[in-house]
């Protein structure tokens, strides 16, 4: 973004909060995080307090659930667990250009990592030297969450306390999301990162029979709180020795504890089941784990459903789901 640009923006933030929530910042304040997410720009600044200023590109998923009340319910509702380390929402709105704007505390500490692209892979890079510590913090947090529970399945929504899924079980929950996701990337096909018709189809084939053979995977009692997004390192804050936060909550769901562990896995997985018996949740490791492999084919359909529009992480999202597919023997190659 031109330099000129940047700061009509950072006055136009400024102007907003003070006019509609009464948080005066000082612009000169306003400083780019050197983490940035893929769709967003984050600053620190100065008003009372030190706040975290969210602009954020939102894309058709993130509308859709309407991410700006959703994320503001949810630090709502974390406010009464002191275990798990959040952030509180003061404010949430929409810029001229569209989009959203969000004004949070800051949370002390320095991001775990970041999620980066490098040679056409999505990487995980974690600072510390020494992460064993971080990881057994993070699992008791996660168990910690994973034990607050709803009464339905799905995307959280709701406000005012009325957070919940809109959905009656887990499996209802990703068939019908999953075949909006499907038509999403089908009728997206030719923008950005084009996809053949006939391999889009031939993958729609293949996760439907992945579907019918593992439906006992689908089997969930308790609709669990599930951050969606915990095991991005930039989405953890260290201080100290210690995990400070845990932000963007904006793909939070209800659902199977197993959807939280998809896509990166969890290198002390065990720990997190040791946390999970201490506080009294039952869960079959054995089971636990085969859902994990069996959810990141799920989690890649809808990560491309969201970058459906892109190019980059839509083409290196899809090659992953393709490769998945193939990892568990359902894929046929496809005859010249």
């Amino acid at each position: 973004m031109p330099i000129s640009r940047s700061k009509e923006i950072i006055q136009e933030v400024c102007n907003k909060l003070k006019l509609e929530a009464d948080i005066e910042i000082d612009a000169r304040s306003m400083k780019k995080l050197s983490v940035q997410g893929f769709n967003s720009e984050v600053y620190t600044a100065k008003a009372d307090s030190d706040l975290i200023i969210h602009i954020l590109n939102q894309n058709q998923e993130q509308i859709k659930q309407s991410i700006n009340k959703k994320l503001v319910s949810i630090s709502n509702l974390l406010k009464t667990f002191p275990g798990i380390p959040s952030a509180e929402f003061f404010y949430e709105g929409k810029l001229e250009d569209g989009r959203f704007l969000f004004a949070q505390e800051k949370l002390l500490g320095d991001n775990l990592g970041r999620r980066k692209i490098e040679n056409g892979k999505i990487i995980d890079e974690f600072y510390p030297m020494e992460n064993k510590k971080y990881f057994e913090q993070l699992d008791r947090i996660l168990a910690d969450l994973h034990g607050i529970k709803f009464s339905k399945y799905g995307w959280l929504a709701g406000e005012k306390g009325g957070l919940d899924g809109t959905y009656n079980s887990w499996e209802d929950f990703i068939f019908i999301e999953s075949a909006l996701w499907i038509r999403n990337i089908f009728d997206n096909r030719n923008n950005g990162y084009v996809i053949l018709k006939s391999t889009l189809s031939e993958v729609k084939k293949k996760i439907e029979s992945l579907y019918s053979r593992k439906l006992h995977l689908f089997e969930s009692k308790v609709p669990s709180f599930v951050h969606g997004d915990m095991i991005n390192p930039g989405n953890i804050l260290i201080n100290n020795g210690k995990i400070s936060g845990i932000i963007d909550f904006e793909w939070a769901l209800a659902g199977d504890a197993a959807w939280e562990f998809a896509y990166s896995g969890n290198p002390a997985i065990n720990n997190y089941f040791d946390f999970c018996d201490k506080a009294g949740i039952v869960c079959d490791r054995t089971l636990f784990s085969e859902k994990m492999k069996f959810y990141k084919i799920i989690w890649l359909l809808w990560a491309v459903n969201v970058h459906a529009k892109g190019a980059t992480l839509k083409e290196i999202l899809f090659k992953e789901l393709v490769k998945n597919i193939k990892s568990l023997n359902l894929w046929e190659a496809r005859k010249q």
